[in-house]
């Protein structure tokens, strides 16, 4: 008797945002490049780049990486009494990758939570543009050349944050990776292919028609 097949969600959820990307921009397969020397890539041992496609539409392009973490916790049946079972979740991320024509050293931008205000009062070491209170106030940004950052940041780049949301995005010199924070959803994924190929006209100075 065969066996019933229920397909996997996770996959599944890859399979409608790949097919919505496609009904908006070009997509094909390409190659990897390393993306090692990225903290929000890195960070998680278990992590893993299973593909990547280059998403582009006119004059505009960047990488989009699938990418699976691993997260293990402690699994607890109080119906008996195990607490020590150690257990594992995968889940599939979509994150994307530009090379670009300046240098920002390594610095990191993230949406800014309480706890960093608070932390922030006891041990300063976010960098604010003061010209931009908004950005401010919604994004928290950190560097290991505050100089070099201000001399190269692009006040267009900080304009663009200032109307988005949620969005994480680290360089690492003329590199940077980015990323939403929910896993492999059709609508994050148009997101993030829209900030890709706006971070590319901006970072790249050309405009997307």
């Amino acid at each position: 008797m065969n066996k019933k097949y229920i397909p996997d969600d996770d996959l599944a959820r890859t399979d409608r945002a790949l097919n919505a990307i496609k009904s908006k921009y070009r997509i094909v397969s390409t190659g990897k490049k390393s993306i090692k020397d990225f903290i929000s890539y890195s960070s998680n041992s278990d992590s893993k780049v299973l593909k990547t496609w280059k998403i582009s539409k006119t004059n505009n392009s960047f990488i989009l990486y699938l990418i699976s973490y691993t997260h293990y916790f402690q699994h607890i049946d109080y119906t008996k009494g195990n607490t020590g079972q150690m257990a594992s979740e995968t889940s599939k991320y979509f994150f994307g990758y530009l090379e670009i024509n300046k240098d920002y050293g390594n610095t990191l931008i993230r949406p800014e939570t309480l706890k960093d205000k608070v932390l922030e009062l006891l041990n300063p070491i976010e960098i604010d543009i003061k010209e931009y209170k908004k950005f401010s106030r919604k994004y928290y940004m950190t560097s290991d050349n505050k100089d070099l950052l201000l001399r190269t940041i692009d006040e267009n780049l900080v304009k663009y944050f200032e109307t988005i949301n949620n969005l994480t995005i680290e360089f690492s010199h003329d590199k940077c990776l980015f990323r939403l924070p929910k896993s492999v959803n059709v609508k994050e994924a148009l997101m993030l292919c829209e900030i890709g190929l706006n971070l590319d006209s901006i970072l790249n100075n050309e405009m997307t028609k």
